[in-house]
């Protein structure tokens, strides 16, 4: 359930780019698509695995290889960061400087704003004083993107390897960040908690979900805090399966929000067999207005 396996998706990418399998689906992909295409995104495409090598995410990915990337290491945590936009970005203990690197750079490629998964799309943002929940924190990139905007931010992350390295990115910001070490769906258990059990009748403004492929579980167990709140954003990531954008879209429209799709496509490595139309849209936004 954690989001950094779509890291590892595009290392695997990275390190494997020239292997057959990838080759043998990117020549399925085009004539799939030279048959079917309908719209611009998905001419788009197929125009550039026509004329590039087949990844995750379908941007020009060229320019984030060549970026150079310096890790450190804290003396007094003994965690190992980065510098991402002037402020220090912790990792696992158990990684090393070049699994560092490679995972830093596919967050570069992964939050590139040409991405389909792009935290920021449809014209979603951070407002100066929301309350925010970051659903499936990881790393905490995202929440490192807007902490200085929030009001108070979550973070929720169930893996808790990544525990330790939050409190240390965070720890500037320790007065307005909270980190709850566990999962989201639509019970509770020792393991999982809804989202109307943590902020029942708390404010909440942005809500941004990345839990591999559980964020309709965890919509379902938001009834209250989805009604309640007049003044919310929703990013939930709809990339994990083929049902997960139709199924997303659903709840959000009958919980009264206005839905958009980021642009472009995902293609995702997730073991499964992939089957037509092989493409997913990366994630369903929904906005509700005062």
């Amino acid at each position: 359930m954690n989001n950094s396996i779509i890291r590892y998706h595009i290392i695997l990418y990275l390190e494997k780019r020239n292997n057959r399998a990838l080759k043998k689906l990117r020549k399925i992909l085009i004539n799939y698509l030279e048959a079917n295409s309908k719209n611009d995104d998905e001419f788009k495409v197929l125009n550039y695995i026509k004329k590039n090598e087949l990844t995750t995410f379908l941007p020009n990915i060229k320019n984030h290889q060549s970026v150079e990337i310096l890790v450190y290491k804290d003396n007094c945590s003994g965690l190992r960061y980065v510098i991402h936009n002037g402020k220090k970005l912790f990792f696992k203990k158990v990684m090393s400087d070049k699994e560092i690197v490679k995972y830093y750079r596919s967050l570069l490629i992964e939050q590139d704003p040409s991405s389909p998964h792009y935290y920021f799309s449809c014209g979603a943002e951070v407002r100066e004083k929301d309350v925010v929940l970051d659903i499936g924190a990881a790393e905490g990139i995202f929440a490192l993107e807007i902490i200085e905007k929030a009001k108070k931010v979550y973070l929720i992350e169930g893996d808790l390897s990544w525990i330790e390295p939050l409190k240390e990115t965070f720890r500037p910001w320790r007065d307005k960040v909270t980190i709850i070490p566990r999962y989201v769906s639509d019970v509770n258990t020792e393991e999982f908690l809804t989202l109307d059990r943590l902020f029942f009748g708390n404010e909440v403004n942005f809500i941004k979900m990345d839990i591999e492929g559980h964020e309709e579980k965890a919509l379902r167990g938001a009834d209250f805090l989805l009604s309640s709140n007049a003044d919310l954003t929703i990013v939930a990531c709809s990339y994990h399966t083929h049902q997960a954008e139709n199924n997303l879209r659903r709840i959000l429209y009958e919980k009264g929000f206005s839905v958009e799709i980021s642009s472009g496509y995902m293609i995702f490595f997730d073991g499964e067999k992939l089957q037509p139309p092989y493409l997913r849209r990366g994630l369903v936004v929904g906005k509700k207005r005062r």
